[in-house]
């Protein structure tokens, strides 16, 4: 018999992203995300800003295969809840229904537009997902690392557990989404069989690290004000990652930490 740990190596990954407004990161976050799953489904909540700009300059000049991109915020996935259709909640419930349909046994994993995964991110939420007793309801939130700029974090800050930034789950289990009890705005995991709910589940945090958070990096926050301590990327010699990956990603904006604050430049690349 083949146990779970020996299934969850052969299936398909699905990644989503859900984008609103998202121009300063997208790009980035694509060049980390496609180059680790074997479908990037980009699904936008109404973005107005240069988020699809970037998103086909990527396409044009990275010409991945395994990327689609879909505009849904027209689509109300819960008419009856008087909520705005571009909140989290539904915006993920969105997401998670087109992955599944796309991959109905593949491994789910949902990113943050913001967020820049670490070269090993896959390896590392693989490692988590093989330990599951009943994957059938189990899922993971993954840390990040907030950055101010591509070498700068914060000092205080440095692992945050902000959950739905990385986040897997099996697509073929009795997993959906609905928006939590106390905050309909915010998403949570439930289990549910033959469309009923059985049950609401507890978040499960993990503190394993699988990316930088940019957390600020959007024009509505280009006057971002550092408050709390900082440190550079380079002198934290705790942390296994490639300390120079920021640097070697496209962005287009140029941050840059001065005298405690951040400025920010347009990049013509």
């Amino acid at each position: 018999m083949t146990t779970w740990k020996e299934f969850s190596k052969t299936v398909p990954w699905i990644a989503t992203i859900e984008t609103n407004n998202n121009d300063w990161t997208i790009y980035a976050c694509l060049q980390q995300a496609t180059k680790q799953f074997n479908a990037v489904l980009v699904v936008d909540n109404g973005s107005t800003d240069k988020t699809f700009l970037e998103i086909d300059r990527f396409v044009r000049r990275e010409k991945p295969k395994n990327l689609q991109i879909f505009d849904l915020n027209s689509f109300d996935v819960w008419p009856d809840l008087q909520l705005d259709r571009k909140i989290k909640s539904k915006s993920s419930f969105r997401a998670f229904s087109i992955a599944k349909k796309i991959a109905t046994k593949g491994m789910w994993v949902s990113i943050d537009p913001s967020i820049i995964l670490f070269d090993d991110a896959r390896i590392k939420i693989q490692s988590h997902i093989e330990e599951w007793i009943d994957p059938f309801k189990s899922y993971n939130h993954f840390n990040s690392i907030r950055v101010i700029d591509p070498w700068t974090i914060q000092k205080h800050q440095e692992f945050t557990e902000d959950n739905w930034k990385i986040t897997s789950a099996w697509l073929g289990g009795n997993l959906s989404i609905a928006p939590n009890a106390s905050n309909q705005q915010i998403p949570q995991f439930v289990t549910v069989k033959d469309n009923f709910l059985l049950e609401e589940k507890e978040n499960e945090k993990i503190v394993s690290t699988c990316g930088f958070n940019l957390f600020s990096y959007k024009e509505s926050q280009k006057n971002f004000q550092i408050l709390e301590q900082t440190t550079k990327i380079s002198s934290e010699i705790n942390l296994n990652i490639d300390k120079n990956l920021m640097s070697k990603l496209r962005f287009p904006v140029v941050a840059k930490l001065i005298e405690g604050k951040r400025e920010v430049y347009q990049c013509d690349w």
